[in-house]
């Protein structure tokens, strides 16, 4: 609430000079919640339709971890990798200085190799720029903000949740 309600407010009043040179002229303010949601006398028949106009869901996702993935701190041990025969051969080797050495290896993460990095930067910006924008529109909704795995988007209420599946399902599906 917050946000919005300070673009709203100090937005026309900070940049009412530059709007005007580009021939936007701001001669009417912005109305405050309380006008906007204050019935007048009268209106009690009012849908609850056109009373929802007047509010909008905040959509904040951001995937699973993805910063860990990318880093490596969430991928495979080479243990997990290799064969299990290769591993208990490894492990069957007795000079000690080998062994310690072999069980850091064995318990240490594999990296993204460049090639996966780049596929996965790829994925992650097709979704962003690609899918997110049509998921958001197809639910009536403004994208405020889209880059990798983070979305923030503005709703109307009643289409926020499935908005949100689909973005999800969209994700899980490629990522």
């Amino acid at each position: 609430y917050g946000a919005p309600n300070l673009v709203k407010r100090a937005y026309p009043e900070l940049f009412r000079e530059e709007l005007k040179t580009l021939g936007i002229n701001l001669t009417m303010g912005v109305p405050s919640t309380h006008e906007l949601t204050d019935k007048k006398e009268g209106t009690d028949n009012e849908t609850p339709e056109a009373d929802e106009s007047k509010y909008f869901a905040v959509l904040s996702l951001d995937g699973d971890e993805m910063g860990a993935w990318a880093s490596g701190s969430k991928n495979t041990t080479w243990e997990e990798c290799l064969p299990s025969a290769v591993v208990e051969t490894l492990k069957k080797i007795e000079d000690p200085t080998y062994q310690a050495a072999l069980r850091t290896l064995l318990k240490s993460r594999r990296s993204l190799r460049p090639s996966q990095m780049l596929q996965f930067s790829e994925a992650l910006k097709n979704y962003a720029m690609g899918e997110v924008p049509k998921i958001v529109r197809k639910h009536e909704g403004f994208l405020i903000y889209a880059g990798g795995d983070d979305v923030l988007a503005m709703l109307p209420p009643r289409k926020s949740l499935a908005c949100a599946e689909e973005l999800q399902t969209a994700f899980r599906k490629n990522y």
